[in-house]
């Protein structure tokens, strides 16, 4: 099983929709403005379609390595009346072989994850944006999946969970040990040539990566509520993994989950990202 499967489609689905990344774009840019975007492994457009309809007035290159997702983005942007705002392009993200400036703003939704070497990414969204510019990753986060990990132990812990059914337990499982593999940053060793999902990232890392590419400056968002956020995040994995809701787990299970929940005051829950907003402003 690959966990970001799900956790990505989460990030993907509509990540430019996040509340306060709206509302921090509205104060801080004229969204009117005719902004030239590059918006790296964009997929099937899940992005895209919403960062044209952000900045009605923006083109929007689309970079991805998949001609196939290419083709379906294409067709998406046709049913819309948005093909002639965007420009479809096969590119490894990895090398984004672009001039310097030549971008105010730079989207990665749900892509750094996958890569081997992320920093070099950032590193060239940095390059190719103007001065002033903005780049905008959505990503999943080390600090709040930790967290879950942990509850996932302690259920199956517990000698009542030999009443959980055996797709559920698979799930459970393959939770943990996914986010065994993802954590920290070396990603050199042979496992993760065959990984689709080799990441999961901290506030430090990007802090650090801020500084190093000289960016003015960095905020992160998390795109989940505080409220009952493990809770809901356990029901979200398990209706995309199983196709089950509540159900799939008993009241105790949900009870320990709950436990991690209180645990924590609000603001502590923020700084506990499940998958957060990365802006980056040079």
């Amino acid at each position: 099983m690959s966990l970001l499967r799900f956790t990505g489609t989460n990030i993907r689905t509509s990540p430019i929709l996040n509340i306060r990344f709206q509302q921090h774009f509205r104060l801080s840019l004229e969204l009117t403005r005719p902004f030239n975007i590059l918006d790296i492994g964009s997929g099937a457009g899940n992005s895209v379609i919403p960062l044209l309809e952000l900045c009605p007035n923006s083109f929007v290159i689309a970079a991805d390595l998949s001609v196939e997702l290419l083709v379906l983005l294409r067709e998406a942007l046709q049913e819309r009346g948005l093909g002639h705002r965007c420009g479809l392009l096969q590119l490894n993200v990895e090398e984004l072989d672009f001039e310097e400036s030549s971008f105010d703003i730079v989207v990665g939704a749900a892509v750094l994850h996958h890569l081997f070497a992320s920093e070099n990414t950032i590193a060239d969204c940095a390059r190719v944006l103007k001065k002033g510019g903005h780049a905008i990753f959505f990503e999943p986060f080390e600090n709040g999946n930790m967290i879950l990990r942990i509850a996932y132990e302690a259920i199956l812990g517990d000698p009542r969970s030999a009443v959980l059914s055996a797709d559920v337990v698979k799930f459970l499982r393959a939770v943990i040990d996914s986010f065994e593999i993802r954590k920290g940053r070396d990603k050199n060793l042979p496992i993760y040539h065959n990984l689709d999902d080799k990441r999961l990232f901290t506030p430090r890392y990007f802090r650090e990566l801020s500084e190093r590419c000289n960016f003015l400056r960095y905020i992160m968002y998390p795109m989940h509520s505080t409220e009952r956020q493990f809770e809901n995040q356990t029901l979200s994995y398990l209706r995309l993994e199983t196709g089950k809701g509540r159900e799939a787990l008993p009241d105790w299970a949900w009870k320990t989950i709950q436990r991690y929940d209180s645990a924590f005051s609000d603001d502590v829950k923020s700084d506990l990202l499940i998958e957060g907003s990365i802006i980056m402003e040079k």
